[in-house]
């Protein structure tokens, strides 16, 4: 983290993990090559690279250079012409160069493609993930309600002098196993959205109601402010 080793790290008390998150009706992956900033830098690159080879290009052709020259004789008689200067490439015309642009420019292209196919591929990975937590956190929920409800009838139950201590304590057990899993998914899930924006660039996960494009240009303002 960049800290000093004797630095305190602050909680916060008001933290929830989710027990259910809702992705948007739409598909995440529109805009995603405006909105991940990797993808946007090979973009450029890929971009830059194009106008370096089309300056290797424009090298094999001659340089013309035409100006005037004005001469005078020892009789004072001055005459005037214009001269012709033709610079022209040496052996290859520069394909060397040319060669080596290109080059450049198609492992950049493909480096490009690469990642916008890893990018949706994660996406929809991910997404699965989700939707997978969502139905083991419902299942989980209902496990640890019931022997939640399970151990109060055990605790009436043995104070009542109807069952022993040691039935008592294991449902008991059984109920923090539960509630202990129910947090372990819930980190789960958490770690799943982190994983998500990081995947499409968002800095928040649209809502069930909110479009990719809105929550897009709700961000860009909200830097630019």
């Amino acid at each position: 983290m960049g800290l000093p080793a004797d630095s305190r790290i602050h909680l916060r008390k008001d933290l929830r993990l989710p027990s259910k998150v809702v992705l948007p009706n739409g598909s995440l992956m529109d805009g995603l090559e405006q909105r991940r900033l990797d993808l946007l830098a090979l973009r450029r690159g890929y971009d830059s690279q194009e106008a370096a080879v089309r300056a290797a290009v424009l090298e094999q052709f001659p340089r013309i250079t035409i100006g005037p020259t004005i001469n005078r004789d020892t009789d004072n008689i001055r005459t005037t012409g214009f001269g012709l200067n033709i610079e022209l490439p040496i052996f290859n015309r520069r394909q060397g160069k040319i060669a080596v642009e290109r080059a450049t420019r198609k492992k950049l292209y493909n480096e490009y493609i690469n990642r916008v196919f890893e990018a949706r591929s994660d996406i929809e990975q991910v997404e699965s993930g989700i939707h997978f937590l969502n139905e083991q956190l419902a299942a989980a929920q209902t496990v640890e309600a019931n022997l939640r409800n399970l151990a109060e009838n055990y605790r009436r139950a043995l104070v009542d002098g109807r069952t022993d201590a040691l039935a008592y304590y294991t449902i008991w057990n059984d109920l923090i196993d539960a509630q202990i899993k129910l947090v372990d998914l819930k980190g789960q899930l958490a770690r799943a959205v982190v994983a998500l924006e990081l995947a499409t660039g968002f800095y928040k996960i649209p809502g069930p109601d909110q479009s990719s494009e809105a929550v897009s240009r709700k961000s860009s303002l909200e830097k630019e402010q």
